[in-house]
């Protein structure tokens, strides 16, 4: 669609109460059936991919860590398309939040790497501090740069991040996938500022 059919709108409505208003703090307050649609069914094709890729290569996965692995794909496949859509710009970029918000939910996401590393590698000290320390330092770049630079900057974080998964770090059969999606999830996804668009038509689709 051409951006001229577009307008911007950084409004939002309230999130709700209860556990709907958990959702709306992670996909952003009034996203669209289809922003919500697609971020669950990526999640969950993604979800599903990992453990089937598991399974099909006999990977020696208990239960339960099949388990950990679908939840923490259907997070960060899923969280790709969400934290990319008008919505959870509106939400994540609202007045108020300043970089240590952004910089804090980075951070925060070092759990995801601490269950990877302990759980399913063989060297989970070099695994998890090389792989925190680059989300750390690619996340203290794309939020100090220049506003015009950002959305280079993420893409160029998400390259480094796919060449440290393939060339850096020590390989956990079944994950190789997880650092630069996890970046793009963070960095050119939710961290990066960009423009909330909706249609002149009023449908919010």
């Amino acid at each position: 669609m051409r951006v001229r059919d577009n307008t911007v709108d950084w409004s939002y409505p309230p999130p709700r109460r209860g556990w709907r208003g958990w959702w709306d703090r992670l996909v952003g307050p009034g996203a669209t059936p289809a922003e919500q649609g697609v971020t669950l069914a990526a999640g969950g094709v993604g979800a599903l991919g990992v453990v089937f890729h598991a399974a099909w290569h006999q990977l020696p996965w208990a239960w339960w860590e099949y388990a950990i692995a679908f939840v923490i794909a259907l997070d960060i496949v899923g969280g790709v398309f969400a934290n990319a859509t008008s919505s959870a710009k509106r939400w994540h970029h609202r007045a108020g939040q300043s970089g240590r918000q952004h910089f804090g939910f980075l951070a925060l996401h070092g759990v995801h790497i601490m269950l990877v590393a302990s759980l399913f590698g063989d060297s989970p000290v070099t695994y998890g501090a090389v792989s925190y320390g680059y989300l750390l330092l690619a996340g203290i770049a794309i939020l100090t740069v220049p506003l015009r630079l950002q959305r280079p900057t993420g893409q160029l974080a998400a390259c480094g991040g796919i060449f440290l998964a393939v060339w850096g770090l020590p390989e956990i059969p079944g994950w190789e996938w997880f650092l630069p999606v996890l970046v793009i999830k963070l960095i050119t996804g939710h961290a990066t500022l960009e423009t909330p668009f909706v249609t002149q038509s009023g449908l919010r689709r």
